[in-house]
């Protein structure tokens, strides 16, 4: 079982690239704490993914690697 804490700890660890403005990186943390909500609530995320930078997929998946979003939902990962 995950956590808010691992939650946290998951959409922080991942550095916002280079030539991400603070505002669209925030933006992008957002919508994977949204994710994670979903996740640990047992919710179904139902926004669409699209276009982000490689390293924001990294926040949608557990410690150990497991994607918390389904594919259908992530355009063009």
């Amino acid at each position: 079982m995950y956590t808010l804490v691992d939650a946290r700890h998951q959409i922080e660890s991942v550095k916002r690239p280079s030539g991400y403005s603070n505002y669209a990186w925030e933006a992008a943390k957002r919508i994977a704490w949204e994710a994670w909500d979903c996740y640990l609530n047992g919710k179904t995320f139902r926004t669409r993914i699209n276009y982000f930078h490689p390293d924001f997929y990294r926040m949608l998946q557990t410690p150990d690697g497991y994607p918390i979003v389904p594919q259908r939902f992530i355009r063009n990962y």
